[in-house]
């Protein structure tokens, strides 16, 4: 992290986009939350704002209320404001790309996330550090996102059993992440994000398509670029400490909804993340599709704890 050039990291335009779909009627399938949603949205904000001054917000929102309208009145945060009077509302994550392409000129930064991941200062520091390596080997620089048990453990949600592949970069040792690089968020410099917005990916034509061979919409919406079934990385990779994952690529999803109800399907402690027996890497060993339905799989059988 030395070696990151402090004036650029307070000069970055970094442009925000948070889905915050809001629907009191729906029930929360996973979970009684211990805070309602905006709690977590002005977490999310004060810790982008936290960043520097060049941060713009833009939540992306079928409600606005009291509570929003307060939100609104803080510097560099915007709400836009979308009516969905008979669209199904899990398309609602797609039409903020309509408005990020809009911006692909003005900013250094593109981030998509939903609107309980907490997303800080360390986790961009940790990006900006291995981005252009990542990239320029066609890999996608990786988070993990994590909930904190009631004992005050840290799991990874996404990730059902260890880790065992890894590749060497410049020297340094990297965990492939080729069964699950789902985190609910995204980030990419600009450049990048114009590949992005060029691919058949960024505006996809659900026409005819099986939401378990390319996803379901909001999941697909918060993967991005590097879904198993996607091609413009060869993987998802994880960079290592002293053979640990290096910390600040764990993304918190606030909630902590997951990690106490009792499943076989996903919630690995972190410190078991990794495998202690690992393989080297070879393109050959993903076998995408499968993965892919396994992660659905377990994504639906979630909704049903």
């Amino acid at each position: 992290m030395n070696n990151l050039n402090y004036n650029l990291l307070i000069n970055l335009k970094i442009c925000v986009n948070i889905v915050f779909y809001n629907n009191k009627n729906i029930s929360n399938q996973t979970g009684k939350l211990k805070h309602n949603k905006i709690y977590y949205l002005k977490k999310i904000i004060n810790s982008y704002l936290s960043i520097n001054k060049n941060v713009s917000i833009f939540i992306h929102t079928n409600i606005f209320t009291n509570e929003t309208k307060k939100i609104s009145k803080i510097k560099n945060v915007n709400f836009i404001k979308y009516n969905l009077k008979n669209e199904n509302p899990r398309y609602f994550p797609w039409k903020c790309r309509k408005f990020m392409e809009k911006k692909k000129n003005k900013y250094d930064i593109f981030i998509y996330s939903e609107d309980d991941i907490l997303f800080t200062r360390k986790n961009l520091h940790y990006w900006l550090k291995y981005k252009d390596i990542c990239i320029s080997n066609n890999y996608n620089p990786g988070f993990l996102r994590y909930e904190i048990s009631k004992y005050n453990e840290i799991y990874s949600i996404d990730i059902h059993k260890p880790l065992d592949k890894f590749l060497i970069l410049n020297n340094n040792k990297y965990i492939v992440n080729d069964l699950n690089p789902f985190c609910a968020f995204w980030i990419m410099d600009q450049n990048e994000f114009k590949k992005f917005i060029s691919s058949n990916i960024w505006k996809f034509n659900w026409k005819g398509k099986n939401h378990m061979a390319f996803y379901d919409p909001e999941v697909m919406s918060g993967i991005g670029w590097h879904g198993l079934n996607m091609t413009r990385y060869k993987a998802t990779i994880l960079p290592t400490i002293k053979n640990n994952l290096d910390p600040s690529c764990l993304i918190h999803h606030m909630p902590n909804n997951y990690v106490d109800i009792v499943s076989g399907f996903g919630n690995l402690k972190m410190k078991r993340v990794i495998k202690k027996k690992l393989i080297q890497f070879k393109e050959k060993n993903l076998i995408n599709f499968f993965r892919l339905i396994s992660f659905q799989f377990r994504s639906i059988a979630k909704l049903f704890r």
